[in-house]
């Protein structure tokens, strides 16, 4: 006995004795049964906001003090977190690594002044237009 397998948007449905191309074909021409839907352009326009803030969050700043490009994710700012937590337990120095890939070494003393600028930065995508 033969199964297959169809992916149905966000699940998969097995198919037993069947043929896999007419499953594709089947998938192909149905869309992959994935709904449609119409967006209006009020809703059009909030989603590329929304698409082009994140884009600005992803690419971040310089932080000029040391040249490194910093990223202003919710995932970054988790990392801030938990720098913060570390030099509270009493680490003296890290490394902190973001999501692009870039890595800032941080000391304790210079954290103070990075946080500031990192919690201002990553506050003014959160602003009312």
């Amino acid at each position: 006995m033969k199964a297959h397998i169809k992916y149905m948007g966000n699940s998969f449905a097995f198919a037993l004795l069947g043929d896999i191309e007419s499953l594709i074909d089947e998938a192909v021409a149905e869309g992959y049964h994935r709904e449609r839907f119409e967006v209006d352009d009020s809703e059009a326009k909030a989603m590329m906001q929304e698409a082009e803030l994140s884009q600005k969050k992803r690419k971040g700043e310089v932080y000029a003090k040391t040249g490194v490009t910093v990223p202003f994710t919710s995932q970054d700012a988790m990392g801030l977190l938990q720098v913060k937590a570390a030099f509270e337990l009493g680490a003296a120095s890290t490394i902190m690594l973001f999501s692009n890939g870039q890595k800032l070494p941080m000391t304790a003393e210079d954290f103070p002044a990075f946080a500031v600028w990192f919690t201002q930065k990553r506050n003014s995508f959160f602003q009312e237009a």
